[in-house]
């Protein structure tokens, strides 16, 4: 379910998947895939959202994102503005609620926007498990309900990245004056991650400005919320 696209062709390239601005919107749903702009994308560019309610009503409901619920190629030069995303369900971003496709979300803003989900909630991403995420902003309100916030990425999952397989990076991005809470892992850069972050030049050069609130003292950092003796990688975390 999308606010202008349910879902956009698998095929969308660079020139068919430019301009797209939803605004005033209210996008719900009950399944998985809800997105102010489109519920599952392909390439996106210059893709806005303004003024509106993304909500998943369902604790079963999955990935939900201002811009796109999940996508299967990168998103570009695109932003959320005074928006509330909230679900009942689990990965939930400002931006997008799932990056796996080894893509690029690049130069994404979320301002002043509430983003809100069960578990692995994040200011630009919900869950990234391959790609790479550089260049956003955001200052948005973020909360789980049940555990796990970051202010750019909710959840890493990290278990199968190698320096070829399954990489994931969070490079140059700025999460400033954010507020994240979570009874659990809570992160200024990133809630969680699933195993030991593998070296140190993935989560490289982030500025982190955030008011974090956990109900566990031992799994929030303004790096990384559940592993915070691994903050020591994220290389130049300012």
């Amino acid at each position: 379910v999308g606010g202008v696209i349910g879902q956009q062709l698998y095929n969308a390239n660079e020139n068919q998947g430019r301009y797209y601005t939803a605004k005033n919107v209210n996008v719900t749903g009950s399944g998985n895939y809800i997105g102010g702009v489109a519920g599952y994308s392909g390439y996106l560019r210059y893709a806005y959202c303004f003024d509106s309610n993304i909500e998943g009503t369902a604790t079963s409901t999955q990935y939900v994102g201002g811009i796109s619920g999940s996508k299967n190629s990168s998103l570009y030069y695109s932003g959320v503005k005074n928006c509330t995303i909230v679900s009942k369900g689990s990965y939930v971003g400002g931006a997008t609620g799932y990056e796996g496709s080894g893509g690029v979300v690049q130069q994404v803003f979320v301002q002043d926007t509430t983003v809100e989900g069960l578990r692995n909630v994040g200011g630009i991403v919900g869950l990234l498990r391959q790609g790479s995420v550089n260049y956003c902003y955001t200052n948005a309100k973020i909360k789980a309900t049940q555990y796990t916030a970051g202010g750019i990425v909710g959840l890493v999952n990290n278990e199968d990245m190698t320096n070829a397989n399954y990489v994931s990076k969070i490079q140059f991005n700025i999460s400033a004056g954010v507020q994240v809470e979570a009874p659990s892992q809570v992160g200024g850069l990133i809630g969680a991650v699933e195993e030991d972050i593998y070296g140190n030049t993935y989560y490289v050069k982030n500025l982190v400005e955030a008011y974090l609130a956990s109900d566990v003292s031992n799994t929030v950092s303004l790096g990384v919320g559940n592993r915070r003796d691994q903050n020591y990688l994220l290389a130049d975390l300012y």
